[in-house]
């Protein structure tokens, strides 16, 4: 499991993601806006900088969060105790032994401060953020279901714009229930994968497993057969479509 932060006599480390208590308690400067918005900046410790973004939402008189790590892959780690009291604003993430806190001026745009733990003094600074505009892929994207036995397979095939045909590529998941994109911790390999694919020509098929996201059906009752007929009834979705080549389909994936 990758690490977030811990400090030991005299050094900031890095300690288990799912293992430290992050606590942030920011002082708000009288006149200036509030700490509800998109944060991002670096915790600076010895010898690199850690990246965080904040997700500071309001909603009446409370305020929740979410904070991302993208050097770990993690993102959407909801923050607890989330709150403020006069100018200051605290909020939590559970995630282990050992309590870090952070202290900082908001002043307009940015909030600076000193990460503490134990005897160890960080500097951070954090800057309000515009969340980036979605853009669309330059390619066809389409919702499809595709049926296999008794169940539906509810997927996302993309292929590039134009009449094709296309070869394709049906991208099959590995051990364990997972959605089309592998989702785990924010981090989506088959979704980046198969924008990658596509860029390069390649019509692709990713589909939620049995029981999970938006297929019909039970993981815990399949069997290797079962993954086999739905890989094939995948196959076989794509050699129907007009855009497709039927004799340029390959399977792609890993584990079972």
């Amino acid at each position: 499991m990758m690490p977030i932060l811990t400090t030991p006599a005299r050094r900031c480390t890095i300690l288990p993601l799912l293992v430290a208590v992050l606590l942030v308690a920011v002082t708000v400067t009288r006149g200036q806006t509030g700490p509800a918005g998109r944060w991002e900046g670096p915790i600076r410790l010895p010898g690199m900088d850690l990246g965080v973004i904040v997700h500071l939402d309001r909603q009446g008189d409370s305020l929740s969060g979410t904070i991302d790590i993208p050097m770990q892959m993690a993102r959407g780690l909801r923050l607890q105790d989330v709150g403020s009291s006069g100018a200051m604003v605290h909020f939590a993430l559970k995630a282990g032994p050992g309590l870090a806190n952070f202290v900082g001026t908001l002043a307009g745009d940015s909030i600076s401060g000193i990460f503490t733990q134990a005897s160890m003094r960080c500097p951070f600074v954090l800057r309000r953020a515009v969340p980036p505009a979605a853009v669309a892929p330059p390619y066809h994207t389409e919702e499809v279901t595709i049926r296999s036995g008794g169940v539906s397979l509810a997927g996302t095939l993309t292929h590039p714009e134009g009449n094709g045909p296309f070869p394709a590529v049906v991208l099959l998941t590995g051990s364990g229930a997972q959605n089309r994109d592998e989702e785990i911790f924010g981090f989506a390999p088959f979704k980046i994968l198969a924008d990658s694919l596509t860029l390069a020509g390649f019509a692709v098929l990713r589909c939620d497993d049995r029981g999970v996201g938006g297929s019909t059906g039970s993981y815990a009752e399949a069997t290797t057969d079962s993954f086999a007929a739905d890989a094939r009834s995948q196959m076989v979705f794509l050699a129907s479509r007009a855009e497709i080549r039927s004799d340029a389909i390959g399977v792609l994936g890993h584990s079972e």
